[in-house]
């Protein structure tokens, strides 16, 4: 008798709305994006086209919210749906801001 494999939950998806940047080639390619349908392990980005968008990169929102690092799940020629590689480092939740007073962890990424 055979066992059907266990299903594994998705983790819960949040509607959102967030400009980022996708970061690759050692800091010195950017592409803007838009975040939507953000959850703890990953998330839907939209672009003008993923031609020339790595499989991996760092993905830095502009609000503050922590740096990730990201492995493209799925593409369409204006989409990106991302897996988050490594866990968020404010919080129990990457949704969820720092601290008041405390300062996001952003990098200064010259713009093109």
């Amino acid at each position: 008798m055979s066992r059907k494999p266990a299903v594994q939950p998705r983790a819960t998806r949040h509607r959102a709305f967030k400009g980022a940047r996708i970061i690759f080639n050692n800091l010195a390619s950017t592409i803007d994006c838009v975040v939507h349908d953000l959850s703890e392990t990953g998330a839907r980005l939209d672009v003008e086209t993923v031609v020339g968008i790595p499989d991996s990169f760092e993905l830095i929102f502009d609000d503050g919210l922590p740096t990730r690092q990201c492995i493209v799940e799925r593409r369409t020629p204006q989409a990106l749906g991302v897996r988050f590689l490594d866990e968020p480092s404010a919080g129990p939740t990457g949704l969820r801001r720092a601290a008041p007073g405390a300062s996001p962890r952003k990098r200064r990424i010259p713009r093109i």
